[in-house]
């Protein structure tokens, strides 16, 4: 089932969203629009999985498919309340979403068997709302994801990566990454 906790009021109110016909797994993303509605990123694993968005417009709680074959899901929402989503496809590739208030576009970034979902993906916006993101891929690879407002970059930050990582940046757009490993060697610094 697919739940959703809220305490704004001091007190926390669980509402139930989906029901047994559709089975929710994987991992799930709340993120907050400017009226701080929540919406919610999920997986639905019926055939094939379908990737589902969930918010609630301030009256009642809405549902979109996004798209189909997709599994874990990190969302972020933008100061425009542009939704920047990044998800891993049944085929092996890495995708980032961006939808505009009207249409979803889709772009792939890093196609590879071996990305780790278990632990996720991290992602931020910097200040000119372009996605970073870090992931755990093939052979344990910790791998960062920026786009510069033309293209997709991907580098591979350390060999050895546990997989759960987490990104930030800060006021200069620096970017500033933690996550763990096994060993401290095979590191390769971010610019």
């Amino acid at each position: 089932f697919l739940m959703y906790g809220d305490c704004s009021s001091g007190n926390w109110q669980i509402t139930q969203l989906t029901n047994t016909s559709e089975y929710v797994d994987g991992q799930v993303s709340i993120a907050l629009d400017s009226s701080d509605n929540p919406h919610l990123f999920y997986g639905n694993w019926s055939s094939p999985t379908v990737l589902r968005h969930r918010w609630f417009d301030g009256s009642s709680w809405q549902l979109e498919n996004i798209t189909t074959n997709a599994l874990t899901v990190h969302a972020v929402i933008d100061s425009q309340d542009g939704i920047h989503i990044v998800f891993y496809s049944a085929s092996s590739v890495l995708s980032y979403g961006y939808h505009n208030g009207i249409d979803w576009a889709f772009t792939p970034i890093d196609v590879d068997s071996g990305i780790y979902t278990s632990s996720g993906f991290d992602l931020v916006l910097d200040s000119n709302e372009n996605p970073h993101l870090v992931y755990r891929g093939s052979n344990r690879e910790l791998r960062y994801a920026g786009f510069d407002g033309t293209e997709w970059q991907v580098e591979v930050l350390h060999t050895n990566a546990l997989g759960y990582a987490s990104i930030a940046i800060d006021a200069f757009d620096g970017k500033h990454v933690c996550y763990s490993t096994y060993t401290a060697s095979d590191y390769r610094p971010l610019t």
